[in-house]
């Protein structure tokens, strides 16, 4: 039985590699049923056209502010779970699929019902690239992601671990074709955005630390610290 996938796919000006990651998804073999984009860089398109991207999604949701990953994840749970058993697809916009890949994520599903993320063998730190989970069993059993890791770094642990406390598991299922172009955002920072991103990060280890007493991996705590 197939079932109802919502894409959700955040984006922050990255508007070429974004094209490209959705002309990989429209190119496979299983297109998901609804595909949005959240535009967290308010459509500040300069060398492409919202009319280049006919055909590749369904929905545009422009954002007044940058919701950050954490914030774009709870919006696409909402999303996503306006279905009634949806299932979430997350995607980055600098990975490019391959022709079968959302189809194997969808069939591995079937053997592991009980699991709650399925993700493409991929390189280490790239799990949280492309992932597909039952968006309302996420809600009630994980939770909203911490928006607090604001705008991104450390909310992907943080949701991993709180999994890791409730029994479950990335699957690592075998995909063909995956890409991700590692860190492009990142690659994209110059000069004080470059600085402001560093700090972002050791910011936000900071707050992982102080929330469940040491760094991934090293976690102390089974229930978060909370903050003064």
């Amino acid at each position: 039985m197939s079932l109802y996938i919502t894409l959700v796919v955040p984006t922050i000006t990255q508007y070429k590699k974004l094209h490209r990651m959705l002309a990989t998804v429209s190119e496979g073999t299983r297109r998901p049923d609804r595909i949005v984009v959240i535009d967290n860089g308010n459509l500040g398109m300069i060398d492409i056209e919202l009319s280049d991207f006919y055909g590749l999604y369904d929905e545009w949701d422009v954002q007044p502010k940058n919701l950050g990953v954490a914030g774009s994840c709870n919006l696409a749970m909402r999303l996503a779970a306006q279905q009634p058993g949806g299932w979430w697809l997350h995607a980055n916009d600098d990975i490019e699929v391959g022709k079968s890949t959302i189809a194997g994520l969808e069939k591995a599903t079937e053997s592991l019902p009980n699991q709650i993320m399925f993700n493409p063998v991929c390189a280490a730190g790239s799990a949280f690239t492309l992932f597909l989970m039952p968006a309302q069993r996420a809600i009630d059993e994980i939770g909203w992601w911490d928006a607090e890791f604001f705008p991104a770094y450390f909310e992907d642990n943080d949701y991993a671990y709180r999994m890791q406390l409730k029994g479950y598991r990335h699957v690592d299922v075998p995909c063909d074709g995956y890409i991700h172009h590692t860190s492009s955002t990142k690659r994209a920072y110059t000069g004080n955005e470059e600085e402001w991103g560093h700090q972002r990060f050791r910011a936000n280890r900071q707050r992982y630390i102080d929330k469940w007493g040491g760094p991934p991996g090293e976690e102390k705590w089974k229930e978060p610290r909370k903050n003064d």
